[in-house]
């Protein structure tokens, strides 16, 4: 297969950056009906509405269709990566600090495989979680098998 994510990537970010908006993440993978489907989650300060994901997928449809990166037929689905969002990224964990946020590791640390806790940062690799009662840990995100945010009332924010 020829498609390049990361050049796919580029093309989403230049629609999303016209509209306000940032790619948070994307994914190109088939759907229940075997249909290629691409995946495009955009995020701004405040949350994405609906008229935002309209405009970024009529945009990024437009610069797909002259980039063509993807070389077959694809249903493109351009969405919020909603308050319980994965984060995938560094960056991810760095826009995420002071956030209740639950991981889960692919091997056990310090006798358990699951996490939650509040991004108290990211450095060296590892993204350190404020665990209640005022402990923090330290986990290593070469590790994660996956990472979510947690909602948690008055948070509505996307």
């Amino acid at each position: 297969m020829r498609e390049d994510l990361q050049a796919i990537r580029q093309v989403a970010e230049g629609a999303a950056a016209v509209h306000g908006c940032e790619v948070w993440n994307v994914e190109l993978g088939r759907g229940g009906k075997g249909a290629w489907i691409l995946r495009v989650f955009i995020d701004r300060q405040g949350g994405v509405t609906l008229d935002d994901c309209e405009a970024v997928s009529k945009d990024l449809s437009a610069r797909l269709d002259v980039e063509n990166p993807i070389e077959h037929r694809y249903i493109l689905e351009v969405s919020s990566p909603g308050i319980t969002r994965g984060l995938t990224e560094e960056a991810h964990y760095r826009k995420s600090a002071g956030m209740p946020v639950r991981v889960v590791m692919t091997e056990p640390v310090e006798g358990s495989a699951s996490w939650e806790g509040r991004v108290a940062g990211v450095e060296d690799g590892k993204v350190r979680l404020a665990l209640r009662g005022g402990r923090e840990i330290a986990l290593g995100l070469s590790g994660v098998k996956r990472a979510n945010r947690l909602f948690e009332e008055g948070n509505e924010e996307g």
